[in-house]
Order: C-alpha cells, then sequence, then structure tokens
C-alpha cells in the first residue's frame, strides 16, 4: 500500500521569517527552545514514549516539515512522523557530563525538511530521579504553545501509565488555518490600512541603538546568548501598580524605563524598541499550537523636558497603536523599508522588550520553566513533582533584551544579551539602574525624565562611565549628532559613520562626518539629503570618505584613531 502522502500548504509569514533566519543562524541554536525538568519519583519510559508519539499525533504542527518551492516555503503535513524518545542512564556519569550532553541535546540542530520540530529525552540518573529536556523549534511555536504541549503531554504520559483513554485535546484551531485567515487579511482593506499604519510610523531616517559595549563588533552578527534574571521587590510592583491606575497598565511603565536606560546609556533622543506580540487575538486560536508570535516596533522620542506622567503617557498610546496594528507581519514591514543593512547588527531594532500578557493556567504553570527563576514552587503533573531545571539561553537574535515574568505572583526580569557585545558585570549595572530608574519614576511622576537619577549616590562614579548626550550649540540652535548619523545611515552607499565637532571660532562649530561607503556616491549629494536635519544658519558639514570606523575595545569610536587615520591616508 502506498504510504499516504503529505499535505502541503503555504507557510504563513511567521515562519517564513523564522525558516530564512534558520538557515544562517542554526549552528548557534537560535529558534531551539529547550525546557529542562527535574523529575523526583520513577518515570515509566515506556510510557513517556507513548505519550510523546500521542501527543505528535493530535498537533498537526508537530508533524509538520518545510519545503522551499521556489519562493514559496510550504508547510509539509504528514499523516505521520517519527519521534522517538532518547533515554540516557546517566548514572555514573559527573554533573558536568550529563550537563555536557543536556547542552549538545538541546543544541543540536533541526533538519527543518525532515525532522519534527519536537525531540525529547529522558535523562535517569537513579530509579527515582530524573531529568527531561524538551527541545521545540520556534517555527512550530510560541511561548503558549509551548505551555498547552508541556501540560498535554503530561496530561497524555498519566493516561498511558494508568491505561486510561487520552484526554480531549486542546480547543484551538488547526495552524495551517492560520496562515490561510492571514493570507486573505492581508490581501483585503484591512491590510492595506495596517501596512499605511506602519509605513508611516516607521517613515523617515531610523536611528540606530549605539550602546557602549565591551567588545567591538564581529564583522558578522552572532547570536551567542547569555542571561541574567532579577526579582523585582513586591513593594516596587505594588508603588507601580498604584502610579499605573486608573489610566495605565504596568506594560508601558515598565518599558518605560527601559527606554529611559537605554537613552542614558546611548545618549540617544529616538528609539527603535521591537515588542514581541502574539497574534492570538481570535478566540478560535487562542488555545491552538502554534506560533502566532511577530514583533511590532516601538518608536520612542525621549525628550528630557517632559515629566514621568506626559512620557508614560505618550508611551502608552504608542503601545496600543502598535498593537492594535500587530496583525501585520514584521518580514514584510521590513522588505518595505528602504533601511541599510549592517551585517554586524540585527536589521530595524536592536534590543526587545517582552512581557508576555497571557495569564491562562498553562501559563503561569510553565513560565518557571523558561526563565532562570531560582525560586519556584515545585509542580505536580501526572503525580510526579517537576522542579525546572534551567539549561541557559541558547541565543540573542538582538544585542539586549528585556523579559519581564509573573511567575507564583511575583515579577522577574531577564536581561538577555549577545555575550559577545557585553560582560555579565556590565548587565549587573543595567539591571541596577533599571530597578533605580523605575523606583525613581514612582517616588515623583510630576519631575523631568532628564533629572531622574541613575545611583543611589549622586557621587557614585559609574554614572560617569555613561555617555554625555552628544549635542552642538550654534547661536541659539541645537543639534544632536546622532540624527545627523541617522540621516547618513539611511542612505544605501553609506555603510558607517561619525560626526564630530571641533572648534573653529567660539560661536561657530565645524561638524566632520567621516563616512565608510559601500559603493562610490557624490559626496554633495548626501550633504544635500541632511538639509532637513541640520537647522538653518548651521555651518554646512565636511565629509569625508575613510575606511573604517574605529572602536575602542569597550565599544565606543576611538576618536583620537580615527584622527590617526585620516592623518596616515593624507
Amino acid at each position: 500500500m502506498t504510504p499516504a502522502l503529505p499535505i502541503a500548504v503555504p507557510a504563513s509569514h511567521n515562519q517564513q521569517r523564522i525558516w530564512y533566519a534558520y538557515q544562517l543562524t542554526a549552528p548557534f541554536g537560535e529558534y531551539q527552545l529547550p525546557l529542562g525538568v527535574q523529575v523526583t519519583g520513577v518515570v515509566d519510559g515506556g510510557a513517556l514514549g507513548r505519550a510523546l508519539a500521542a501527543l505528535v499525533t493530535r498537533h498537526a504542527i508537530l508533524r509538520t516539515t518545510y519545503l522551499l518551492e521556489g519562493e514559496r516555503l510550504l508547510q509539509q503535513i504528514h499523516p505521520t512522523l517519527s519521534v522517538p524518545l532518547h533515554q540516557f542512564d546517566s548514572a555514573s556519569w559527573t554533573a558536568d557530563q550529563r550537563d555536557a550532553r543536556m547542552q549538545e541535546f538541546a543544541r543540536y540542530p533541526f533538519d527543518l525538511a525532515h525532522d519534527a520540530p519536537i525531540r525529547l529525552a529522558h535523562f535517569q540518573g537513579s530509579p527515582t530521579h530524573s531529568i527531561l529536556v524538551l527541545v521545540l523549534h520556534h517555527i512550530a511555536v510560541d511561548t503558549m504553545a509551548i505551555a498547552i504541549l508541556f501540560t498535554d503531554l503530561f496530561a497524555l504520559y498519566a493516561a498511558e501509565q494508568t491505561g486510561q483513554s487520552h484526554p480531549a485535546p486542546p480547543a484551538g484551531r488547526p495552524y495551517q488555518e492560520f496562515a490561510q485567515w492571514q493570507a486573505a487579511m492581508l490581501a483585503s482593506p484591512t491590510g492595506a490600512q495596517l501596512r499605511a499604519y506602519w509605513r508611516q510610523q516607521l517613515a523617515g531616517p531610523l536611528p540606530q541603538l549605539r550602546l557602549p559595549t565591551d567588545a567591538p563588533y564581529p564583522p558578522v552578527q552572532r547570536y551567542l546568548g547569555q542571561a541574567q534574571g532579577f526579582a523585582l521587590d513586591p513593594q516596587l510592583i505594588q508603588q507601580l501598580t498604584t502610579l499605573a491606575a486608573p489610566s495605565l497598565t504596568l506594560y508601558p511603565i515598565l518599558v518605560a524605563a527601559f527606554a529611559l536606560l537605554l537613552a542614558r546609556y546611548s545618549g540617544q533622543t529616538e528609539l527603535l524598541i521591537g515588542a514581541p506580540v502574539s497574534n492570538r487575538t481570535r478566540a478560535e486560536v487562542i488555545q491552538s499550537v502554534g506560533d502566532f508570535s511577530d514583533v511590532i516596533v516601538l518608536r520612542v522620542p525621549v525628550r528630557e523636558q517632559q515629566t514621568v506622567a506626559e512620557f508614560l503617557a505618550q508611551l502608552q498610546r504608542t503601545v496600543r497603536e502598535g498593537l492594535f496594528a500587530a496583525d501585520y507581519p514584521f518580514d514584510l514591514l521590513l522588505s518595505d523599508l528602504d533601511y541599510p543593512r549592517d551585517p554586524r547588527r540585527s536589521p530595524v531594532y536592536q534590543v526587545l522588550f517582552n512581557m508576555p500578557q497571557a495569564k491562562t493556567q498553562a501559563m503561569e504553570l510553565v513560565a518557571p520553566f523558561l526563565i532562570p527563576f531560582p525560586a519556584a514552587a515545585p509542580r505536580t503533573l501526572a503525580g510526579l513533582p517537576l522542579v525546572p531545571y534551567y539549561l541557559g539561553v541558547l541565543e540573542a537574535p538582538v544585542e539586549l533584551s528585556l523579559d519581564i515574568w509573573t511567575p507564583d505572583g511575583g515579577y522577574y526580569g531577564v536581561f538577555k544579551y549577545n555575550r559577545e557585545l557585553f560582560h555579565a558585570p556590565t548587565i549587573a549595572r543595567m539591571v541596577a539602574h533599571y530597578q533605580l530608574l523605575l523606583a525613581a519614576m514612582v517616588a515623583d511622576p510630576s519631575q523631568r525624565i532628564g533629572d531622574l537619577p541613575m545611583a543611589r549616590d549622586p557621587v557614585d562614579a559609574v554614572d560617569g562611565l555613561l555617555p554625555a548626550p552628544r549635542i552642538v550649540w550654534h547661536d541659539e540652535a541645537t543639534l544632536a549628532l546622532d540624527r545627523v548619523e541617522t540621516a547618513l545611515l539611511a542612505q544605501p552607499a553609506v555603510v558607517d559613520c561619525w560626526v564630530m565637532p571641533r572648534e573653529v571660532t567660539a560661536m561657530s562649530p565645524q561638524l566632520d562626518a567621516y563616512v565608510v561607503l559601500q559603493a562610490p556616491v557624490e559626496l554633495s549629494a548626501l550633504q544635500a539629503q541632511l538639509a532637513a536635519v541640520v537647522p538653518p544658519g548651521f555651518p554646512p558639514l565636511t565629509l569625508t570618505p575613510v575606511s573604517h570606523i574605529p572602536f575602542t575595545p569597550m565599544g565606543h569610536v576611538d576618536e583620537p584613531a580615527l584622527r590617526t587615520l585620516l592623518a596616515q591616508t593624507g
């Protein structure tokens, strides 16, 4: 009998974005989501293997592989797909040997053309002590889907172990219907309206974040991740909740403090922050298994004269508008933008703020298993006590991200960062500054955001490590140098630039802009593009091509080395 052929349906835009990115990032483990579970009690390996097989049978997205046909990515939904349970006797291993094997299992790349996007390993250290490692690929799941599958796996395990009937599957619609709905929505007037909103929101030169890093950017972006968690003080959360009432939620307050932290560290007056969203806005997909996630871009101006209350109200509006337009896929938006690409950095935004909003029972149960949470209360599923065994962050898709979770009724933050750019002490300082900014905001919402302290002690030397805003004056006009650099970087021929002021006379600064070009271009044409950025009457910029912009080991532009480079090249 001829085996049944898979059903081919178009992939969603979410899946297309992840599939293309994974072709470049698979060696780094990006888009692979590991979850470690420490189990006290006897694990029935046979029942667990049958539960895994039943899980794959009842969720079509776990029987899906991916085929590129021309320029179209197709989901290949198989009638059956074998997913074995990997069983390891780790009784004779040291803890380091066991952890290394678990990391190897978690990081091993998926072959998306042939493999199911799920694998499970059982590491048995003794008859009553095991660690389970569940690895899912992001092309098949978002955070809500992980929670659904986690609880469903143990429900199926309980049924297999006791010989009972399988429980009813979750009530969500099959994921392939989401791809069909998405395609129809994008072809409708609603899709055109969403596209118009984002094109307007991200029109003009887009600022590229310049955080001071601990090391120079590698020539090509790599995705080596690390994480640092911290608990937010319950009393502070209570004060923030009071500040939010009645017109705000905690989300804009927590993202506002992150924006102010970035502004202080970078000295920039406009920021782009990516904000992951889950497009489960229709009731029929709330319990569906698949990847409904995407990213909206928050464009945040930071004006030091604003009060905290004004800044929060502005950010609340930005967040609400973005969420209303969240159904427009980011990968389509990216193709719409005439944005310069830099192989060293993520396009459009370089940082993320994420605060999962779903409060389902499954999400509350699984949250501590996804983060480095040190004090999670044990969960009991299928009669087994379960404790999180954190496997670490495999990837850092951007330079820096902040996740806020609410496990077991508390608030817990996780800074994820690219460990090639930042070192742990730097992130620890960011954690402290973030919490201090939150406390300062809640203490007096009427104060100017430019006056918010960054340190407990006014003479704390750590504030001196932060760059001052790069602003120059001419007569009564001011010019932020990062605006000039953003305008230059918006030109396709410019891959990097740096603007340095020098004083020609006491009242007349000269601005020298050094540009790295990837193609010949008329410098006069570049100067014409800056007319909208430079205030009237400001002295014109001098544009000078250079081979590269030198950096210090801390990631700052090395201006003395730049002058030396200019002298050497004549």
